[in-house]
């Protein structure tokens, strides 16, 4: 992997409930402002865990699943705002649904959340130094760097994602 194709690794939260509308499809993904979606992890409804399904087979399943109501099986997503219930609830339901997700720091964060980096500082630094002496024709480059600080941040994405994929447990 390229240096710009590295991201900081997402952490899983579990989102506020979000009350359904009867008939109502699409429910915003209601994130902090310095935050952004990487991926949903688990939708609930009323408990029962719902299946991702991409459009095309929601378009093979139901005639027009867009309109489709009654009890959701799926969910799916058109954008990262949003989730999409499939058949949309056709009840409401006061905190029916369920989301756990995943979330990196936006754009715009100006920090990030306190155990990450206390448990990820060296690795954040190797990353930051690795594109830092990367950049040509600066007073800090030093291109003999580079690939010493890459390592040491590759090294330590992947054994984040071990922990994160394990629940930091042993």
């Amino acid at each position: 992997a390229t240096m710009n194709a590295r991201v900081i690794q997402p952490c899983v939260v579990t989102l506020d409930p979000v009350t359904s509308v009867a008939d109502q499809m699409a429910y915003a993904v209601a994130l902090d402002a310095d935050t952004e979606l990487v991926e949903l992890v688990a939708v609930r409804w009323l408990d029962e865990k719902l299946t991702p399904k991409s459009p095309h087979f929601l378009e093979e399943k139901y005639d027009d699943w867009e309109s489709e109501t009654g009890t959701p099986e799926h969910y799916t997503q058109a954008d990262t705002e949003n989730v999409m219930l499939v058949p949309a609830p056709g009840t409401a339901e006061t905190d029916g649904i369920r989301i756990r997700a995943a979330i990196k720091p936006g754009i715009a964060a100006t920090g990030v959340h306190d155990w990450l980096f206390s448990q990820y500082r060296q690795a954040i630094c190797a990353g930051a130094k690795a594109k830092m002496v990367a950049q040509l024709d600066k007073p800090w480059s030093k291109p003999d760097l580079v690939a010493i600080n890459q390592a040491a941040f590759d090294a330590a994405i992947d054994s984040a994602t071990t922990r994160a994929s394990d629940g930091h447990v042993r």
